[in-house]
């Protein structure tokens, strides 16, 4: 037998075994739309229950920083400022305060700041009561879990590598709620970026004024006083500035239409997997009942 006649002999079981199985499925079509329309019923049911999600957006730019034209006009000043520990830069770096955003310290504060323990988990939260449906004390939220829930489920942050923006989204299942977080969020920021920046640069004052008093060269403490007026700039800017370290291009608004879920896809992907198990249990019972009859064949071969 050539390689042609080879061909069209397994093309031909290969035809034969599609139409077996057709057969089969043709055979069990009660079982296939049974079954189908359960998950079909079932994933509708399941796509109504989910509650609607919204997604309010905050657009932000990250305030430009002076860092790298006051450390080039320092001279000196910028390598002994580096080795004092002492930042150059205005507003930080983009990396570092989005860090700082998600940061569990930023997170827990913003949520005891707002209450919103009770909010993240209303389901064993009793407000006519005020306290918490538990059983256990150990069940109560605490900081730590509201910070894992809010970054997991609430917020999200990403950066626009081409332009710089920054998107700060706030998904929940209240439209001005979410809106109101998202703007929330950006103004501490900005509050608590500026007062840290404010406290690093009171302390470099301070540790400044110290080595002045221990060191006797004049050209030394020349520098010194130099890198104190400039961490004294620091403080004046930081207090003036109200963007800190993002400015607002486009507010947060309560959003008009759900984010999730996705009901319409949740249906469909529901009676698509509905179906194709259907199929693969008819498979496998068609299998091993071909298997069990072939064996039993044997046997019976075998004996006469």
């Amino acid at each position: 037998m050539n390689q042609t006649e080879q061909t069209a002999k397994k093309a031909t079981e290969d035809e034969i075994d599609l139409i077996e199985l057709f057969k089969v499925l043709w055979a069990q079509k009660l079982l296939v739309i049974t079954i189908t329309a359960v998950f079909a019923i079932g994933s509708v049911a399941y796509a109504l229950y989910l509650p609607n999600v919204y997604t309010a957006e905050v657009t932000l730019a990250p305030v430009s920083s002076d860092g790298n034209s006051m450390a080039g006009g320092l001279g000196a000043l910028g390598g002994l400022a580096s080795l004092a520990g002492i930042s150059t830069s205005g507003g930080g770096d983009t990396a570092s305060n989005i860090a700082i955003i998600k940061s569990r310290l930023f997170i827990m504060e913003f949520i005891k700041e707002n209450d919103l323990l009770s909010i993240l988990f209303a389901d064993i939260w009793d407000a006519e009561k005020g306290k918490w449906n538990v059983e256990d004390l150990e069940q109560i939220p605490t900081l730590q879990k509201g910070y894992v829930k809010f970054t997991k489920n609430v917020l999200s942050i990403s950066e626009d590598k081409k332009t710089g923006l920054i998107a700060l989204k706030i998904s929940w299942f209240d439209q001005e709620l979410s809106a109101i977080w998202a703007n929330k969020i950006v103004e501490k920021a900005n509050l608590f970026i500026k007062q840290k920046a404010i406290s690093e640069a009171n302390q470099s004052v301070e540790y400044l004024k110290d080595q002045i008093n221990i060191t006797h060269e004049v050209d030394i403490q020349e520098l010194l006083y130099k890198l104190i007026e400039k961490e004294l700039q620091t403080t004046k800017l930081a207090s003036v500035r109200k963007d800190y370290a993002f400015k607002v291009l486009d507010p947060a608004l309560a959003p008009e239409l759900k984010s999730k879920p996705k009901r319409s896809l949740i249906c469909m992907l529901g009676t698509i997997l509905g179906a194709m198990l259907t199929c693969m249990l008819i498979f496998i019972r068609h299998f091993i009942s071909n298997m069990t009859n072939d064996a039993e064949k044997g046997k019976i071969y075998r004996r006469s």
